[in-house]
C-alpha cells in the first residue's frame, strides 16, 4: 500500500475568500509594524558581508558598544555572521524593518570572565581565516588590535597590539567578555568561551536585538519622543549614560527625530601594508 500527502485543503485554503480576507489583512498589520520609525542614523551604516567579515565597520561598533554597555563588560565579541542585513542601512530613518534584516535572530547574550590568555585566543580565532568571509571575524567594543594576515593562522595578532580600553592586554589578568550564547557553546571556532567562568547567561543577560531596541528608546527619551511623554527617573538616567557612550549627534533641531539626535557611529582609521587592524 502506498500513501502521498494530498494537497486539496491547502487549494482550499488558497482559494477560500475568507481565509485570503484575513492573510492580506495580517500582511497589512505586518507591514505597517515594520516600516515603524525607531530611531535615526547621521551616517550610512555598512553591514554589507565583504565589509563585516572582513574589517571594522560603523554598525558592527554600534552593536557591540550596545552590548558592552548594557552588560557593563570589559569587552564585546560578535562574530560577524550575527548581522545579517548584507546591506547599506541609508543615513536618515532607521525603521523596524531595518533592524529585522540586521538582527533576525533572537540572540541571548551572555557575560563571561576570560583570562587576557583567553581573550588573544579568541581574537586569533576571529582572524584566522582571514580573508574568507568568514561568519567568525569579529565586531568588538573595547578592545584594538593589529592583525598580519601573511602569517599561519593562530599566529596573527601582532605582539604587544592588543589593548583593553587604553591598557594593554595583560595575559594574567581576568576579563569580563561579552558575546553570544551561541559562542559560548564553541561554536565558529571560539572553543576558548567555553573554558570561561559564566557571570550572566541569556536568562540575565537579555536579547541581542531588544538591547539595540532599547537603545533607540532612549534616544526617543533624549529627543522628548517617550510614549509616555514622562521622564521616568531611571530612564532619564539610561538616556544620559548613553549618551556619554555612544556620543549620538545632534542634527538640528525641530520636531523630527531627524532634526534632533541621532546614533553617529565612526570607525577608526585602518593600518597599511600586510598587517590590518580592528579597533573600537
Amino acid at each position: 500500500m502506498t500513501w502521498e500527502p494530498s494537497d486539496q485543503g491547502q487549494l482550499r485554503s488558497a482559494k477560500d475568500p475568507e481565509m485570503k480576507i484575513f492573510v492580506d489583512g495580517c500582511m497589512s498589520k505586518l507591514g505597517a509594524a515594520m516600516d515603524l520609525v525607531v530611531g535615526a542614523t547621521a551616517v550610512d551604516l555598512d553591514s554589507r558581508f565583504a565589509s563585516i567579515r572582513t574589517k571594522e565597520t560603523n554598525i558592527g561598533n554600534f552593536v557591540t558598544d550596545v552590548m558592552r554597555h548594557a552588560l557593563k563588560a570589559d569587552v564585546a565579541m560578535l562574530n560577524s555572521g550575527t548581522l545579517r542585513a548584507d546591506a547599506v542601512i541609508e543615513q536618515g530613518e532607521i525603521k523596524v524593518r531595518d533592524l529585522v534584516n540586521l538582527l533576525p535572530m533572537l540572540d541571548e547574550l551572555c557575560l563571561l570572565q576570560l583570562s587576557g590568555a583567553q581573550v588573544l585566543e579568541a581574537l586569533e580565532n576571529s582572524v584566522s581565516q582571514y580573508p574568507r568571509l568568514e561568519g567568525r571575524f569579529a565586531q568588538v567594543s573595547g578592545v584594538s588590535f593589529q592583525f598580519d594576515a601573511a602569517k599561519p593562522p593562530n599566529q596573527r595578532i601582532v605582539e604587544g597590539s592588543v589593548r583593553i580600553g587604553p591598557d594593554l592586554l595583560d595575559l594574567e589578568k581576568n576579563y569580563k567578555l561579552c558575546t553570544k550564547d551561541y559562542l559560548r557553546q564553541g561554536k565558529d571556532g571560539y572553543d576558548v568561551f567555553r573554558d570561561g567562568i559564566c557571570l550572566a547567561d541569556g536568562e540575565t543577560a537579555g536579547i541581542l536585538p531588544s538591547l539595540v531596541r532599547d537603545c533607540f528608546a532612549n534616544l526617543d527619551m533624549l529627543n522628548g519622543e517617550s510614549d509616555t511623554g514622562v521622564a521616568k527617573r531611571s530612564s532619564t538616567f539610561n538616556a544620559m549614560r548613553m549618551m556619554e557612550t555612544f556620543s549620538p549627534s545632534k542634527v538640528g533641531d525641530g520636531p523630527e527625530m531627524l532634526k534632533r539626535y541621532a546614533i553617529y557611529p565612526t570607525v577608526e582609521a585602518a593600518s597599511v601594508h600586510k598587517e590590518h587592524s580592528t579597533s573600537v
